[in-house]
């Protein structure tokens, strides 16, 4: 090597520094497989090829107050111990900064991501689209699912889900069915049964409520009505263990109780399911039933004898009289 005690440029093959080198302004050091125990760089230092600090806790100091590594023309990398494979890339060309394995980890328990003027963003892999953008505001865009453990919390004393132009579906696991569906007018569709208060009976397209001892639903309609639109059929009411019809409204305008038979009624009519004369009970006055094998009446006030073709009966002073 020129090793002259004034030489202002020098070329090593091989360099070793038992000790300290300091490299001064200007200076530029050509080495292939210098090894330092400390390297301090003042001013502009250029180095090329390969710089090993061989001391456990050797360091490459920059001395200037305000330091600057100046990358390749392509990249700067920082490699593992065998010089084999990159950890982080600098790319000159593009900006970017590429940490090859492993993670990124913040050692301050309150640690920040500050984000530019305006926004921040996961990008997809190819650089393509936006997984996931924060914007400076704090809003927050989703490119497609969100997976999470749950619950959901909303903070705020008024919190709100916004829906899409149309509707906001909540679906079943599968995510082939809607659940239940709420249009963007308000008007919500539910796919199974409705429970309130209680767990709802099994058959779909039912609607459960607690009624524990003095309490029961709660309907209300608008300042003029209260509608209920029937099925293809009627609306019908059922015991609360669901196995038996107690009353309906046809669709043809006929209220039936006790009975499903409503065979050639019309719009307005009544009809009763019937009960034999040996099954009338000790009901209270001023009750009202169809007595099915009862003798018709040929008085008004007469009481009910059995085994006849039916009669109208009534309760009254705790006896059953029939009428024509």
């Amino acid at each position: 090597m020129a090793n002259l005690v004034d030489a202002r440029t020098w070329v090593v093959d091989n360099l070793v520094v038992n000790s300290a080198l300091i490299l001064g302004p200007g200076a530029t050091e050509t080495t292939v497989g210098a090894s330092l125990v400390n390297a301090t760089l003042t001013g502009t230092t250029t180095l090329t090829g390969v710089l090993t600090t061989s001391s456990t806790v050797g360091a490459l100091k920059f001395s200037g107050g305000s330091p600057e590594i100046w990358i390749g023309s392509v990249n700067l990398s920082f490699k593992t111990n065998d010089g084999v494979s990159n950890i982080l890339v600098l790319d000159n060309t593009t900006l970017k900064v590429t940490v090859s394995a492993g993670s990124l980890s913040f050692g301050a328990a309150a640690s920040k991501i500050v984000p530019g003027a305006t926004s921040i963003s996961l990008r997809n892999n190819a650089d393509s689209a936006d997984n996931l953008i924060l914007l400076d505001a704090g809003d927050a865009t989703f490119r497609t699912k969100i997976t999470m453990p749950g619950p959901l919390v909303l903070t705020t004393a008024a919190s709100k889900i916004i829906p899409g132009a149309t509707t906001l579906s909540l679906r079943n696991n599968a995510d082939n069915a809607d659940n239940l569906i709420i249009t963007d007018a308000g008007n919500a569709t539910y796919r199974g049964a409705i429970g309130l208060g209680v767990t709802p009976a099994a058959a779909a397209n039912t609607i459960t409520w607690n009624a524990t001892g003095n309490t029961g639903p709660n309907i209300f309609g608008d300042s003029t009505k209260l509608l209920f639109v029937g099925g293809t059929t009627g609306t019908f009411w059922n015991n609360q263990a669901n196995d038996a019809e107690l009353m309906r409204i046809t669709n043809a305008g006929v209220l039936a109780l006790g009975t499903t038979t409503t065979t050639n009624a019309v719009l307005g009519q009544f009809v009763m399911g019937g009960v034999l004369f040996a099954s009338l009970p000790a009901a209270v006055n001023g009750t009202l039933t169809y007595c099915s094998n009862c003798a018709p009446a040929s008085a008004i006030d007469q009481t009910c004898t059995g085994a006849s073709t039916g009669s109208l009966a009534f309760r009254v002073n705790g006896a059953w009289k029939c009428i024509s």
